[in-house]
């Protein structure tokens, strides 16, 4: 239940969000070192003899104008391909899970490693928003060997930005450590995380806007020699806020 007070505390900050949604097409990338336009790359492999932090940044492109912008929601999920059966415990970044503080997110575009030329919607050291991995969930959707990870950034209601078309945006990055590697056994298997989707939410009461598939690159990184087919073997789908909570009903 802490997990979820931390949700509803997040999308507090976006005074109750419109649930209707409006899929606007492609329009996010995720990639590892640095961000999209500054030569980020889509496969990587973890560093499982010594201690190694990972960036994995996430920027996005709108194809409309958007006014009122607050806050996003992000659905991922990550796929196992060495192991068809249930995820090793260096995968299970849940609470209570044997990799807990394995994976972080941070919306601080000055930390980020890069990105020098997407624009920040989060304001100077992201002080505008807060950010929160607001669940994973090992075995998703009764398929063992995936998980699904979900985020919240939001600003303010009081203080919407707006976003436009054509510029590239920075979102987040995630950091990826190896810390747990001894402890927590799986750190070498192949592995891809599939960018879902970003709902966009505004305050002005107006549909979400749904982004899907990739802008630049890729909405998929590649991790420890996964193949291309695994990307293509995770399915897109939407997770809305009321998908969310109906995790912890």
């Amino acid at each position: 239940m802490k997990k979820f007070a931390l949700i509803s505390g997040a999308l507090l900050l976006v005074s109750a969000p419109a649930f209707a949604q409006h899929v606007v097409g492609p329009g996010v990338d995720l990639t590892f070192n640095n961000c999209v336009n500054e030569g980020g790359i889509t496969a990587k492999n973890l560093n499982c003899v010594a201690s190694q932090t990972n960036k994995v940044h996430g920027c996005f492109k709108v194809p409309i104008t958007i006014t009122g912008f607050v806050a996003v929601d992000g659905s991922f999920d990550l796929q196992n391909e060495t192991n068809p059966g249930p995820l090793n415990p260096f995968w299970h970044y849940e609470s209570g899970g044997c990799n807990n503080s394995g994976l972080q997110i941070r919306h601080d575009i000055s930390v980020s490693g890069g990105c020098d030329s997407e624009n920040n919607p989060w304001g100077d050291f992201g002080a505008d928003a807060s950010s929160f991995i607001t669940a994973y969930v090992p075995g998703y959707n009764g398929i063992p060997n995936r998980g699904r990870i979900l985020i919240s950034i939001a600003r303010s209601a009081a203080n919407p930005t707006q976003l436009d078309p054509v510029k590239n945006w920075y979102m987040f990055h995630f950091l990826l450590t190896t810390n747990n590697r001894a402890a927590c056994a799986g750190c070498t298997e192949k592995v891809a995380i599939v960018w879902n989707s970003a709902t966009l939410y505004n305050n002005e009461g107006r549909d979400a806007e749904v982004l899907v598939g990739p802008d630049k690159t890729a909405n998929c990184d590649q991790i420890n020699g996964a193949s291309l087919s695994t990307c293509a073997a995770t399915p897109t789908r939407n997770s809305t806020w009321g998908q969310l909570k109906a995790l912890y009903r």
